[in-house]
């Protein structure tokens, strides 16, 4: 069973795309704990996953802005979106190169 998930972890490795890579790099640059990379990937999946899968890149500063605004209406805590923001944030401002309002 230990081998079917470490094979797993393999296949998840090699889909992972060239802009997470980036996300990664640029996180490990900083120093970031494995814990708040984690964090800031699962926010920026998240976000990829409520625009139908569409590139992160694809994906305007407005229209995070806006789900972040949708998580908000539907119950989400603060501390939620605190994380989700920080991901987000993180995405646009450090890897995308944008300025960042969220």
């Amino acid at each position: 069973m230990s081998g079917k998930r470490s094979r797993v972890g393999s296949e998840r490795q090699q889909k992972i795309t060239p802009l997470r890579k980036l996300m990664i790099a640029d996180m490990e640059k900083r120093s970031f704990c494995p814990l708040t990379q984690k964090m800031y990937i699962r926010a920026v999946v998240a976000l990829v996953k409520h625009y139908g899968k569409r590139s992160p890149e694809q994906i305007s500063l407005a229209e995070a802005q806006a789900y972040l605004r949708y998580q908000q209406r539907h119950g989400a805590t603060p501390a939620v979106i605190a994380n989700l923001r920080a991901g987000i944030r993180f995405l646009y401002e450090a890897t995308l190169k944008q300025v960042c309002n969220t």
